[in-house]
């Protein structure tokens, strides 16, 4: 970005915006992701099954207990700790790319569904929630 003494306000704006885009990723909906902050969004799966809607969410060495899933007619919010599987008492760390610490990961449903019917399931490092659809 170089200097412009004569910035107005718009001009300013546009600025920003490139600055926010050199130092960020934009998830797909838009939203900025700031360097570190895109490693720590599990990936997910939204399945339409007909009656239900399935989400599928990879959470590789984070314990059931560590989950707390939250659900809204239109979404669902999954809040959780990365678990520290790899890391041991011993030796130096030399270098260190298994998640760790919190994370959120919301997501908006296409149909409104029935947020008092979910079962859900961690197994082999995939969480299963199964919503079934408003009727």
């Amino acid at each position: 970005m170089k200097w412009n003494d004569k910035l107005y306000p718009l001009d300013l704006e546009v600025e920003l915006e490139e600055l926010l885009e050199e130092v960020s990723l934009k998830s797909g909906n838009g939203e900025y992701l700031f360097p570190g902050e895109e490693g720590n969004l599990p990936s997910a799966d939204l399945d339409d099954l007909g009656d239900c809607i399935r989400l599928r969410m990879e959470l590789p060495g984070v314990k059931a207990s560590s989950v707390t899933i939250t659900t809204y007619e239109d979404a669902i919010v999954i809040d959780g700790r990365w678990g520290s599987a790899l890391s041991g008492k011993k030796g130096q760390p030399l270098q260190v790319e298994s998640r760790s610490g919190a994370f959120r990961r919301s997501i908006e449903f296409p149909t409104k569904i029935s947020s008092n019917d979910a079962d859900a399931i961690l197994e082999s490092g995939i969480l299963t929630v199964t919503l079934k659809k408003s009727e």
